[in-house]
């Protein structure tokens, strides 16, 4: 039989309902008040606030009284860089209206996954203090959880990676809410959140609440032009595109996830991890302003944490043969050397030493 020669037609098809989910899924969404807002905000919280336990209920009256702690002030919950996300079409002019409408429908399917991007791959890492790993998923949620609770008042936020939600709502760890969202055993709100299959790690977030200000939808349709040389003519544009605001009230944490079969421990026999060269290995008391302590070794992970004078320091993870950490002189009232390793999982490095001079 001839294959046909009628010329074939386009059809009116309802587009696919909208992917819902990730951080516009776990984020309170807000308008802003202002137009200044949009250039970076900030609020007052006191979900993060340390608190005490009271015990010296009497005391004699030659005694000095004990003391309460008081904080001086709440909390400042300052925004990430704000960042835009955006879609379009080249368009024909003499449909000019139906190409706007067709920006503005690739915003609506694509916004989400920019979002989570930007999240995943910038603003959470950036911020996030190691707190170990590989572990299973259940022990890695749970140290979050318990990190999360220790420094914060209010419901954590999980960043949970769409490839181990399966997983995990398998084993129970996570399950639906009332609002249709996801939330953990304990109750942590989860953010189901695209990363890049390719080049992330196997890692989870935790941080407080998230707020995202979204700005008004911008619209641009571009006529046909010429490049500034003169030798190619552009098509005419339509754009769609939102500005969003992010602001992450007091912490954001994060563990690494097991990349197959885990050990009883937690890891999965991973080579030793090797701290060789402090920069700078010495620093004066008298003057010296805050600065990145940085630990050159091997066998460096996302999960590993500086332990500076035996206490774990927020680590900023370079690549597998340098941390950093950023080190406060004036803590240090008087010249001393104190021991600078790394802790990966369950292995630590041998000490390397760090002098405080006068």
């Amino acid at each position: 039989m001839a294959e046909s020669t009628l010329p074939t037609t386009y059809v009116e098809v309802p587009p696919p309902p909208v992917l819902g989910g990730g951080v516009l899924g776990a984020a309170r969404v807000i308008p802003p008040q202002t137009t200044h807002q949009l250039a970076g905000a900030m609020y007052l919280t006191d979900a993060c606030g340390d608190g005490g336990v009271w015990t010296e209920i009497c005391w004699f009256p030659s005694e000095n009284p004990p003391t309460k702690q008081f904080a001086g002030a709440p909390d400042i919950v300052e925004s990430s860089t704000p960042f835009a996300v955006y879609s379009g079409v080249q368009c024909d002019l003499a449909r000019q209206e139906e190409q706007a409408q067709r920006a503005r429908a690739r915003l609506d399917f694509t916004e989400r996954h920019q979002i989570d991007l930007q999240f995943t791959q910038n603003i959470l890492p950036n911020r996030a203090f190691g707190v170990g790993g590989p572990f299973p998923l259940g022990r890695a949620i749970g140290m979050l959880e318990n990190f999360a609770a220790s420094v914060y008042g209010g419901v954590p936020v999980l960043y949970i990676p769409r490839t181990l939600i399966p997983e995990a709502t398998q084993q129970g760890m996570i399950t639906p809410s009332l609002n249709g969202g996801l939330v953990t055993a304990q109750g942590s709100v989860v953010a189901n959140v695209d990363v890049d299959p390719f080049t992330s790690p196997l890692t989870i977030w935790a941080s407080g609440a998230v707020t995202l200000i979204q700005g008004p939808l911008i619209e641009v349709v571009t006529p046909p032009g010429f490049n500034p040389d003169l030798t190619n003519a552009n098509d005419a544009r339509a754009l769609a595109e939102r500005l969003y605001v992010p602001l992450i009230e007091c912490f954001v944490a994060q563990a690494t996830i097991c990349d197959g079969e885990c050990t009883d421990t937690g890891g999965t026999a991973p080579a030793a991890p090797t701290a060789t060269i402090l920069t700078p290995n010495t620093a004066s008391i008298a003057n010296t302003p805050e600065f990145d302590l940085v630990v050159n070794g091997t066998n460096f992970t996302p999960g590993c944490v500086i332990l500076f004078n035996n206490a774990p320091q927020p680590t900023q993870f370079l690549g597998t043969g340098a941390l950093s950490c950023r080190v406060d002189p004036s803590t240090a009232f008087q010249p001393i050397t104190v021991p600078v390793a790394v802790r990966c999982g369950d292995q630590t490095t041998a000490p390397l030493n760090f002098t405080f001079t006068a």
